[in-house]
């Protein structure tokens, strides 16, 4: 029994591991290693990734806005689109809005998405509404979860490392 488990959870961490590797090779062109390799964009897409308990930033949520403010101070993003979970008493793009302006960006530099539930949906949004969008993220963000919704939803998201 202990050996089946075992080769399970092989199993699972070798095709974890592969799908990463996919992944990063898939959008390679997309994933930027430097915020100075990051193409111009009108907007920055970034997205959620949840709030301490008491309702603060956490720090994947706040090294993702880092990075997009980052990418306004040096002008290659002229608008950064906040988008994160929004239900009573829990508002991410409220609280990156503030993280945001802390860091320096008028609050006229920012869009906050009123629906910003799921990846695919704020990417598919943002394709209609601010075209040539691309995501100020996460390594994690870049590696994974933006990557899936980049090829349904056309040129539209890209990642760079923070």
């Amino acid at each position: 029994m202990l050996t089946v488990a075992l080769l399970a959870g092989l199993a699972a961490v070798a095709f974890l591991g592969g799908l990463r590797l996919w992944v990063e090779q898939k959008y390679r062109d997309r994933i930027y290693a430097s915020l100075n390799d990051v193409p111009p964009r009108p907007t920055a897409i970034v997205l959620g990734a949840g709030l301490w308990p008491d309702g603060s930033i956490t720090p994947v949520l706040a090294d993702r806005v880092a990075t997009a403010v980052d990418l306004y101070h040096a002008g290659t993003v002229e608008t950064l689109l906040l988008s994160g979970a929004r239900r009573p008493g829990y508002d991410e793009p409220v609280v990156m809005l503030d993280y945001a302006v802390g860091l320096g960006v008028p609050q006229e530099a920012i869009l906050l998405d009123p629906e910003g539930f799921r990846t695919y949906d704020t990417c598919r949004r943002a394709r209609g509404v601010w075209r040539g969008a691309g995501d100020g993220g996460h390594p994690a963000l870049s590696h994974g979860a933006i990557a899936l919704p980049v090829r349904r939803v056309g040129d539209l998201c890209c990642g760079c490392h923070s």
